[in-house]
């Protein structure tokens, strides 16, 4: 369809034909790929779901969908509108989910976006002080990488996001996009069993570890990277993993019942020594680790109950930051 103009009178008029509907068919659309299919999500005829395609580029004076043999083609035009629309879905989402939370008693629901890692240490500790002082917060968390949580993010299924940020994934933000909080920088380190034989040993050279057998997290994670430019930068050729897992309580684990090796967070692998559980083997990692952060949207940044939680999880980043410098300092005198 031709676009058409907008006389800054019209424009308002026409979108205030839209319904929540039109913008959820949006985001449908994108994922299923026909107009069939979304239909059918929304429990709609497919004569139905074309309509409100037609109601929505009128609105928008825009053409958004384009047919292929392969199904809905989202345009140039589309792909403007469909984060934002993405938004408008969560939100208000999250706004019932909030309504019915208040019904029962609770008042404050926020979905947080975290790294696996963080939920060893970082986020128990942001939970029994909102249990603590803030009895009427309830929390959802979802798990995965920066590059996982960022678009859900972007659309509004989570209110903020604590990852680590490498400059791939800082790159693909627009400017101004996010607001974003450094909490603290930290090490990986190599673990074995406290009971596996490298545990006795006081010195050891990459070379030896090549053929053991590994336990790692995902090739796009910043861990197994640095794990990989560990051995490339000793010239040495890098272990491949015997099991791939992303969950870094499932690694020490497998590695506290099995022979294997992995790679941790320094902090928490110290802790599991420290139990008796784990042995933190003496190699030198590399130490060019992108920061963990706290992100939420810009236009979320002043929300209320968004800002308390990021104060309250830096507050609790500050706690982990202090044990952490220690035991930085603790292995440059042993090196």
């Amino acid at each position: 369809m031709a676009d058409i103009p907008d006389t800054g009178k019209t424009l308002p008029r026409r979108l205030g034909n839209l319904r929540f509907r039109h913008f959820r068919l949006i985001d449908l659309l994108v994922r299923m790929g026909t107009v069939r299919k979304a239909a059918q999500a929304m429990s709609l005829t497919q004569p139905a779901a074309s309509l409100m395609v037609r109601d929505l580029e009128m609105a928008f004076g825009v053409t958004l969908f384009e047919r292929s043999p392969k199904g809905m083609v989202m345009t140039a035009h589309g792909r403007a509108i469909l984060d934002r629309a993405r938004i408008i879905v969560g939100e208000l989402q999250l706004a019932a989910a909030q309504a019915r939370g208040s019904a029962e008693g609770a008042t404050q629901l926020l979905c947080v976006g975290a790294l696996p890692r963080v939920m060893l240490d970082l986020m128990p500790l942001v939970v029994c002080h909102t249990h603590a002082e803030w009895p009427e917060l309830r929390l959802r968390f979802i798990e995965g990488v920066a590059s996982q949580l960022l678009p859900l993010l972007r659309s509004g299924e989570v209110d903020c996001v604590i990852a680590r940020l490498t400059n791939d994934v800082v790159a693909s933000m627009d400017a101004d996009e996010f607001h974003q909080l450094k909490l603290y920088d930290e090490g990986m380190c190599l673990v074995c069993s406290a009971t596996n034989p490298l545990a006795k040993r006081h010195r050891l050279k990459l070379q030896e570890l090549v053929n053991a057998d590994w336990v790692l997290p995902p090739p796009e994670t910043v861990a197994r990277q640095v794990f990989t430019n560990t051995f490339l930068r000793a010239g040495v050729t890098p272990p491949t993993s015997r099991i791939e897992s992303l969950s870094v309580v499932s690694s020490m684990s497998l590695v506290q019942q099995a022979p294997y090796l992995t790679i941790a967070p320094s902090v928490v692998a110290h802790d599991w020594q420290r139990l008796g559980l784990l042995h933190v083997l003496p190699v030198a990692l590399d130490s060019s680790l992108s920061p963990i952060a706290f992100l939420c949207r810009q236009s979320n940044r002043g929300a209320n109950a968004v800002s308390r939680l990021g104060t309250i999880i830096a507050k609790c980043a500050a706690r982990i930051r202090q044990p952490l410098s220690g035991k930085r300092r603790a292995s440059s005198a042993a090196r």
